[in-house]
């Protein structure tokens, strides 16, 4: 079974206040999945959301679904959500956003 990790489950826990760039948290992100054996991270995203979505590629997401979304009364300009995987680097292995200019 797999092991999943949620940044939601850290963040809670670190000292008030922390900003985490969108980098960061990534970065933040990769390091639960190494730490934790997950065999790599998924996200989901807007396709309305195209900053966050070209951040999550130069990251080394891949597009693996696309859904149309449920929106029951919800106002939301995208169509669908994109779920994005990305398999755990291998140990030794740089993530892409550590050499990349912030």
């Amino acid at each position: 079974m797999a092991t999943r990790v949620f940044v939601d489950d850290v963040t809670d826990e670190l000292p008030a206040p922390v900003a985490l760039a969108p980098r960061d948290l990534a970065g933040l992100a990769e390091e639960l999945a190494a730490a934790s054996g997950s065999e790599g991270l998924s996200i989901i995203v807007s396709d309305a959301n195209a900053g966050a979505r070209r951040l999550y590629e130069r990251c080394g997401y891949c597009l693996a679904a696309e859904r149309t979304m449920v929106k029951k009364g919800w106002a939301n300009a995208g169509v669908n959500w994109l779920l994005l995987l990305k398999p755990r680097p291998a140990i030794g292995e740089s993530a892409p956003w550590a050499s990349s200019p912030a």
